[in-house]
């Protein structure tokens, strides 16, 4: 799909393109780079670390997890995993890490198929 190469890092691509909640909020345009990837990484990241009940409740979370505001007790229950998540949905792709620079923060267990320990606490509600 791509057109035209932009820059060093930048090519001219197909705009919305893509399963639409996980979307980058720059792949809506047609000028991005391979960090549009990573936005969706937090989106999953966090999709594995919270389970979210109800299509209703998923439906209120998401506008916001995508502006990094996360439901009541995700920050302090899954404090590690919120900062490296919070990293992933910048607005801004220059504000993103390279895959290899999470790779190289993640803990042996975070780096592991397995998901993490966190889990919804009892008394967490929608914000």
């Amino acid at each position: 799909m791509m057109v035209d190469i932009i820059g060093e890092n930048h090519v001219e691509r197909s705009a919305g393109v893509g399963t639409t909640p996980y979307m980058a909020p720059e792949q809506y345009g047609t000028n991005y780079n391979h960090k549009v990837d990573l936005f969706p990484v937090g989106l999953i990241w966090f999709e594995c670390l919270w389970r979210v009940s109800t299509g209703h409740e998923r439906v209120v979370i998401w506008p916001d997890l995508r502006k990094k505001k996360f439901p009541r007790g995700f920050e302090n229950t899954c404090f590690d995993q919120c900062i490296k998540i919070k990293r992933l949905l910048c607005k801004n792709p220059q504000e993103r890490p390279e895959a290899s620079e999470l790779l190289s923060t993640l803990s042996p267990k975070e780096n592991s198929y397995k998901t993490s320990s966190c889990t919804k606490p009892p008394s967490a509600s929608l914000p």
